[in-house]
């Protein structure tokens, strides 16, 4: 029995002692053994490892923080700019309005004279912009939650506020949009032209219209260019020309020729008045006076398909080289106001624009080969 009690006291010290050194021996770093080959990586380079990769972490949160932080900033930007705009239109709209009852007051007394460009647009766009604006500016919430509707409408600005509330960068892009439109109807209208003037509607202004020769003769009364002579397709593209505000194309082809032909004699009548405006106004410029706003020459330009890149005085001398081609042709042409061929008065922006453009193309290389 004491053999046994022995034996069992031996095995226990062993199986102690056995335990401890497997303790010391996990306790010591051993190198991890990897399949194919004897050692690798330790414990400190697991450690090292493991620390890169957060080091790594910590780049791209901050790199993510940062875009967040200038996506927050550019969102905060276009909130105060959009906010800012909003008031700026609300005067502007309030100061439109005294002009428009101004204008009715004067006209209902028989005291009123020629209107100015900005006066003729706001006679016919202060209405309709002021109803437009209504459910925005009528807001009942108070400040600042009302502000949350003008946040909501700088969304979609071009859908939901009239052109007074735009911001200088919106007015700028949908000036730019509205131009590049405007001289695509331009072209398509230029082709038009040179197949009825004898060309073959291929080289557009620059073969075609060379065939027009005598520019009174080709739209003086009875010629080829006449309104009257004019076919249903051509009339449909001069009609998509119309300004400020052309008609959708389809409408146009549920028309009658002569219901077309009756509302181009209309709109030749306006546009050649807001012309004649137009020219008053910008003549005044030369006297250091400013009765159009760079917005306004922004509008003007784009309405008739010049370009609208540049500072406020490049624009500006675009309209003026426009009005000075204007008036050159209607002298040559020995056409007044009263007078003008309504299709010669109609076709005169895109044959104006695009000579400009050449012209300033042509100017542009000059300067450039010059420098």
């Amino acid at each position: 029995r004491s053999l046994n009690t022995r034996a069992s006291m031996l095995l226990i010290r062993v199986s102690l002692c056995w335990l401890c050194t497997a303790a010391v021996a996990a306790a010591r770093p051993q190198p991890l053994a990897l399949r194919g080959g004897s050692a690798a990586l330790t414990n400190a380079s697991a450690l090292n490892a493991t620390g890169e990769a957060l080091d790594l972490n910590d780049v791209h949160d901050n790199a993510t923080a940062t875009a967040n932080a200038t996506t927050t900033n550019k969102t905060d930007e276009g909130l105060r700019a959009s906010i800012k705009a909003y008031f700026r239109g609300a005067k502007e709209l309030w100061g439109d309005v005294k002009t428009w009852r101004r204008l009715r007051r004067e006209a209902k007394n028989g005291t009123i004279t020629s209107l100015s460009w900005h006066e003729r647009r706001v006679k016919s766009k202060t209405i309709p912009h002021s109803l437009r604006m209504l459910p925005i500016l009528a807001n009942p919430l108070p400040p600042p939650f009302g502000l949350v509707l003008v946040g909501i409408a700088s969304l979609v600005p071009r859908t939901l506020l009239t052109p007074e509330f735009w911001t200088d960068n919106q007015a700028l892009t949908f000036a730019t949009e509205d131009g590049a439109d405007v001289k695509r109807r331009h072209a398509k209208l230029l082709d038009a032209l040179a197949a009825a003037a004898g060309g073959d509607g291929k080289t557009g202004s620059d073969g075609g219209l060379d065939a027009l020769g005598d520019v009174g003769g080709a739209f003086g009364a009875g010629a080829s260019l006449e309104l009257s002579r004019l076919r249903r397709k051509h009339l449909i593209r001069l009609a998509r020309c119309i300004r400020p505000h052309p008609p959708s194309r389809w409408s146009l082809h549920f028309l009658r020729t002569a219901s077309i032909r009756e509302r181009l004699a209309d709109a030749a009548r306006a546009m050649s008045e807001e012309d004649e405006a137009l020219a008053r106004d910008v003549s005044l410029f030369q006297n250091a006076s400013a009765p159009l706003s760079p917005r306004e020459v922004l509008e003007v330009c784009a309405e008739r398909g010049l370009a609208v890149g540049g500072d406020h005085a490049r624009r500006l001398a675009r309209l003026e080289r426009w009005c000075e081609a204007r008036a050159t042709l209607l002298s040559a042409l020995g056409a007044g106001p009263d007078d003008d061929s309504a299709s010669l008065v109609l076709h005169m922006p895109a044959l104006l624009s695009a000579l400009l453009e050449k012209a300033e193309e042509a100017v542009d290389g000059d300067e450039l080969v010059v420098a």
